[in-house]
């Protein structure tokens, strides 16, 4: 499990030149899925909402 997260991080320290914010929603989704599959439902539901 804890690789899931290792690789949602990953993805959130990828460079972002435009500072576009939806080009980081695949991250947020990714740690949503490691927080539901580790039973958090807050912060799997807060990591899907911070996209939008």
């Amino acid at each position: 499990m804890e690789e899931s997260y290792q690789l949602a991080q990953a993805c959130l320290d990828l460079p972002n030149p435009q500072n576009l914010k939806g080009m980081k929603a695949a991250c947020y989704e990714a740690f949503s899925e490691a927080y539901l599959q580790d039973g958090k439902f807050e912060q799997a539901i807060k990591s899907a909402n911070l996209p939008l």
